[in-house]
């Protein structure tokens, strides 16, 4: 059992330490609450979409674990196969590592940021 709680807890450890994590959980927090905002200034609000997109973000989440598990089995380092120069460029941003979750999560954060500023974007504007 203690196995499990070490191993639990180094996994937690790993989830909340990693930055790409970190930003995004910001990134799907900021599409709540600006798909919120744009449902209420249109007075529509919904629920199939609201469903879908907590879906989406959940199945993010969930993806988030698997990968970060896949991590600490796998120990792969994708900035191996980066140029030296990037490789610099990232370490002096503090980037030592940048396995599985890290890159899903870059490419969550994309989506999200696209969320974001779609439901920013008025409509009414044409």
């Amino acid at each position: 059992m203690q196995i499990v709680n070490a191993f639990f807890i180094r996994l937690v450890s790993t989830l909340v330490n990693n930055i790409f994590v970190n930003l995004l959980f910001i990134a799907v927090c900021a599409d709540m609450i600006f798909g919120t905002l744009r449902a209420a200034k249109y007075r529509c609000w919904n629920s199939a979409v609201g469903i879908d997109g907590a879906i989406r973000k959940a199945g993010m989440v969930a993806s988030v674990l698997l990968f970060t598990l896949m991590d600490m089995l796998l120990l792969v380092d994708l900035l191996s196969w980066l140029p030296a120069e990037v490789r610099n460029i990232m370490d002096a941003m503090g980037v030592v590592k940048m396995g599985i979750t890290e890159l899903f999560c870059l490419l969550f954060i994309m989506y999200e940021a696209t969320s974001v500023l779609k439901n920013m974007l008025s409509y009414d504007i044409i």
